[in-house]
């Protein structure tokens, strides 16, 4: 669910190096629902035909909840090899096709603004996957449990200030969103409101 946090630039001498960047959050912004709003009209748009479900995820589907400013989009499809045929039309209005990308079975986008920063990512997956399930149950239990969603906030400022790269920033949260699934499944007792 998440992407190298480097960019590449040139030294001195013509060679491209690749220079660490940290993750930078940003307070909830209001107009990240409309940001989802405007991606799923296209995505519909374009391959209604192939799509079953299409949902907001990520932090950005959290009022209230500092993120990353890049826009989580899940998209279920019925079956992952036939959604094959998206891709084409996907990158023709602009989605980055990277593949798997770690997690099997999933079509992943980006898509970035001119600046270069990500602005939204299409997780492509089978209704079925547990993946599927996974972000959906997270997603939900964060706006059902403030007192969760602030602790996940304040995890995420902890992990900023360490200067992580993106995939030790994953990293880093993943026990902390092991936990919250546990409690959505209801296979550990919650402590929070």
């Amino acid at each position: 669910m998440t992407e190298p946090a480097r960019s590449a630039s040139r030294n001195g001498r013509g060679k491209r190096v690749h220079i660490k960047e940290g993750v930078v959050l940003k307070p909830y912004d209001p107009q990240w629902p409309a940001m989802y709003e405007k991606a799923r009209a296209e995505l519909v748009a374009c391959i209604s035909q192939h799509i079953l479900r299409i949902e907001h995820v990520g932090s950005t589907s959290i009022p209230g909840l500092a993120a990353k400013p890049t826009i989580d989009i899940l998209v279920g499809v019925r079956d992952w090899d036939d959604a094959r045929i998206t891709i084409a039309p996907l990158t023709d209005i602009g989605w980055g096709y990277v593949g798997e990308y770690g997690i099997p079975r999933r079509h992943y986008f980006r898509r970035g603004a001119v600046s270069g920063r990500r602005t939204h990512h299409l997780h492509m997956l089978e209704v079925t996957h547990p993946e599927w399930e996974a972000m959906l149950s997270f997603r939900d239990y964060l706006r059902g449990h403030p007192k969760a969603s602030a602790d996940y906030e304040r995890l995420k400022y902890d992990l900023a200030r360490r200067n992580l790269d993106g995939p030790g920033y994953q990293a880093a949260k993943a026990p902390f969103i092991q936990g919250i699934l546990e409690r959505a499944r209801g296979t550990c007792p919650t402590t929070d409101g």
